[in-house]
């Protein structure tokens, strides 16, 4: 679940870039899932 939950992180984060929100690796994106946060 893990590798899933960081795949999704890396989909949203390509498409904040694609369409023009944020640039580079500015900013940060994260998600929880239970007790954790990635």
């Amino acid at each position: 679940m893990e590798e899933e939950i960081r795949k999704r992180i890396v989909e949203a984060g390509n498409k904040l870039v694609e369409k023009g929100l944020t640039y580079g690796s500015s900013g940060n994106i994260s998600m929880r899932y239970g007790n954790k946060i990635f």
